[in-house]
Formats: structure tokens, sequence, C-alpha cells
């Protein structure tokens, strides 16, 4: 396998960032989501793709060290078939499971595509694979999560091969021996799908989220909740009339400290994140546009409960980069980056949050030089820098502001806070935190007040302010 590096630095603290590309010279790459091992390196999915688009993909699994680099390399292929990789996990038990589905070309229309699941070790390579047949249909295998010990659970959707279009959910109970326990499929009229899932319970229950042609209406699509018990049958299911346009999807589900669940996804061209709670009522949405038709492939919550989300920003002459955004609690923006700003090909759809607040995001993208598409991995640093102090050097960002100003700017001891817009001149929070997101400081004061600061270390802060009438802002400074 190839490697392009664009980027790769030291910085404060020993914490690598990167930006790399892989070519394994077998066609178009795209890494869908990755696990962290014991010793720090990440085991990543994806696949590739011949040329001509339709016949035939193989299965890629690489495993990177901590800077990036490969380790190893495992490839599943076989003969006329589409072999696509949509979930991987590791158990309770430790165990690592990839699932996806698996198309064979070398019969008519839909390609009856199977459910698989792979029992993988610590390079990636294979252990041993189960296929799930079914005659006559196309099963779609879109996430694997664990309900139960030794239990895991297949979310997807299938359609008959006679039938044009509408799908309905399947999920597929298996234990990890591979074999099948239990099968439901459900669904209304129109085309119905989910996207990804989460356990949310200790009864092993699952909160999945998707697109619904059905309900309420067939005419009317719009992004949807759907929770199910532990072998998936249907519970309940909810639409949102704030996210209910046609094109709404819930893209995916992360269960939040406090209990409840944040959802990333897409609308008409914004990017949404919407908080709900286990029972499906919705505590609050935002929409996000940076001002390109966009979405938000994933969303992970920080130690400090703000939020970070990422996915696609696709501008008018189809020019395409990968997206970051940081929001505080209330989904309010904080700050928002695009990154490798190329034609058609920067995607970013996973990401996770390393131990040291770094963070490592997935995807595809092309390399400088270079026309065709790779897979991309993508290390920041907590303010979603690829080099240190990027905030100051031009990469794009955009602050949520209401006039905040904090002054002197360096600081030795007194921080002074001060608001131009009269409207927040209340009794405000104030919170200080560093660059890996921790807070340091908190105050309760009215706004246009002095802060002592004189404890803290030499560096980099980040002051938030947030009134009783909900009005929010930050700001950065440095100490001396």
């Amino acid at each position: 396998m190839a490697i392009s590096l664009l980027f790769c630095i030291v910085a404060q603290g020993q914490s690598i960032r990167y930006s790399n590309f892989y070519d394994s010279n077998l066609g178009a790459e795209l890494l869908k989501e990755g696990v962290l091992l014991d010793d720090g390196s990440m085991l990543i999915i994806g696949n590739t793709s011949e040329s001509n688009g339709s016949c035939c993909g193989r299965s890629l699994n690489i495993v990177v060290d901590e800077e990036g680099l490969l380790e190893h390399q495992f490839v599943r292929e076989a003969v006329d078939t589409n072999i696509i990789p949509n979930g991987v996990l590791i158990t309770e038990e430790g165990y690592i499971f990839e699932a996806g589905h698996i198309c064979d070309f070398s019969v008519p229309s839909h390609g009856y595509c199977d459910f698989y699941l792979a029992k993988l070790d610590q390079t990636g390579d294979t252990l041993f694979t189960k296929v799930y047949e079914r005659p006559d249909t196309a099963d779609i295998m879109l996430d694997i999560v664990q309900t139960r010990p030794n239990k895991l659970l297949l979310i997807g959707w299938t359609y008959n091969d006679t039938i044009s279009g509408n799908a309905d959910l399947m999920f597929l109970t298996v234990d990890t021996l591979g074999n099948e326990l239990n099968r439901v499929v459900w669904g209304g009229a129109g085309t119905d799908y989910v996207h990804s899932g989460l356990t949310v319970d200790s009864l092993g229950s699952v909160i999945m989220v998707g697109y619904t042609g059905s309900f309420p209406s067939l005419n009317n699509g719009r992004s949807w909740v759907v929770k199910t018990d532990s072998v998936g049958n249907v519970q309940w299911y909810r639409t949102y009339s704030g996210i209910g346009a046609a094109t709404a999807n819930g893209i995916r589900a992360t269960k939040l400290a406090d209990g409840n669940v944040i959802i990333s996804g897409g609308k008409s061209g914004d990017g949404y994140l919407q908080k709900i709670d286990t029972a499906g009522n919705e505590i609050w949405i935002q929409l996000y546009n940076v001002p390109e038709a966009q979405g938000l492939w994933d969303v992970k919550e920080l130690a400090d409960g703000s939020f970070v989300s990422c996915g696609v920003t696709i501008g008018n002459d189809n020019s395409q980069a990968g997206w970051l955004i940081k929001t505080d609690e209330d989904g309010d923006t904080l700050w928002t980056r695009t990154y490798n700003l190329s034609s058609l090909i920067d995607f970013i759809r996973f990401m996770l949050v390393m131990p040291n607040g770094d963070i490592v995001m997935l995807g595809n993208g092309r390399s400088p030089g270079e026309v065709n598409q790779d897979g991309w991995i993508l290390r920041v640093d907590s303010m979603g820098c690829v080099v240190e102090g990027c905030f100051s050097v031009g990469i794009n960002e955009e602050q949520k502001e209401v006039g905040l100003s904090v002054y002197p700017n360096p600081v030795a001891d007194v921080l002074r806070v001060r608001f131009a817009d009269k409207s927040v001149l209340s009794l405000v929070a104030i919170t200080i935190s560093d660059m890996l997101g921790r807070e340091v400081l908190r105050f309760k004061a009215k706004s246009n007040t002095a802060l002592d600061v004189s404890t803290l270390k030499s560096g980099l802060y980040m002051v938030r302010t947030k009134s009783e009438n909900g009005v929010s802002s930050s700001a950065k400074f440095v100490k001396e």
C-alpha cells in the first residue's frame, strides 16, 4: 500500500497530528469506521472499488499506529461480488467484529445482497465469516451493536428482488459465534431505512436513526427515530416537525453522559444536531450552514459536555471539503473548520476522541497532485488544528460572537470581560477552559466584569459566557 503523507507534526505534549491518505492501488478507497486498540493503534475498516464504479468492491482493513502510519493491511475479495463493510466494534468480551453486506453481481437486478459478520484479530485479518443468505432479496447492513453479553444486533434494510424501490427495516440478532438467533422485518408502504443504532439501557434496547417515506406520509420523507428491544422488535418510532422536510436524514446517534441521546444528520443542505431523551422527546435541535450544502455524519460528546461533529461541505462550484464543528452543550456553535478543499472528493464520516483530547476523523479524500479518491485519516487537536495554533493562521473558523471582548490580551493577572450588546448585561455564567476543553475556572458575575486569572499557567485559553436570558459567546485569550 502506498501512503501519501500530507502533514505530520509533533505538537506540544508529544501529540502527533497529521492528514494521511492511503492508496491501496486496488481502486478508489473509503475509510468508514475504526476502533482504538489497547496499544494505542487503530483498526480501521473500509472498502475499495474498481474505477468502473459497479463491480467489484473489496473489504479493506488496516491497522495504523499513533502517527497514522500503516502497520497491517488485510483485503477481502471474491469473484463477481461487492463486499461492503459498514460497522466495526469491540465487544465487552474483547472480541472484534466487522459487519456489512455482500452483493452477487453474477445475478440480475438488485444483486442479491446478504448480511455478513466477520470476527477479526488485532491485525484486521479474518478469524471467521458468516453470510446470512436469503433468496430473491437485497439485504443491506449498515450498523452493528452489542445488546447483551455475547449477543449482537445487525441493523439494516431489505427489499424483495421483484419489487422496485420500497425498502423495509431488517434487524438480525446473532451470537458471537455467528449463529442467527432472530430476524425482524418491519416497515410501512414507503421506503424506510436506518443508518445506525446504539444500545441505550441495561435491557439491550436500541435507538436507531434514519429516514422514513412511510411515516407520517409517503410524500414527505423525513428523519426519524426508532426504538427496539434487544432482538429488534419495534417499541416506538418518532418523526419531528423541526426536521420534517424531504431529504432529512438522521445519520448517527451517540449516548450522552446525562443519559440522553444526540443525533447528527442532514436536512436539505443543512447539517443538524438534535438532542432527545430515551423516550424520543426532543430537547433541542440546531441547524448549521457555512453556507454551502452539507451534512453531519458523526457526533461525539467531550468531557466538558460540549460536542464535536464531522461531515462534508459542498459549494456551488462543486468544491468539497471535510467539515468539523464544535458546539456548546446547547448546540450553539463555538467554531467550525473545513479541511482539504478539492472537487467532489473530500468527505469525513466517522470520528474517535482520543484519551488526550485529540480527534481522529476517517473518510475519503484527494491527496495533493492526485486525481483519484483515497482513504483519509485526519488527526487534529481539540481546537480542530493539524498545525498547532491554526486559528491564528487562516484556517476557516467561525465563532459565535455577541460583541464580547476580553482584555488585556495577553493578560497577567486580571482579565476584563465586556459586552457591546446591552441585552446581555445580566447575571452571566463564565467558564474558562484550556485547549483540551478542560474547565479550569468558573465564575458567576454581572457582565462587564473583571476576572482573577493569576493562578492559571501560561498558555492559550477559551472564555465562554452564558447570560440568564440564554445569550452565549466565547473568546480566546493568552495567559502570560
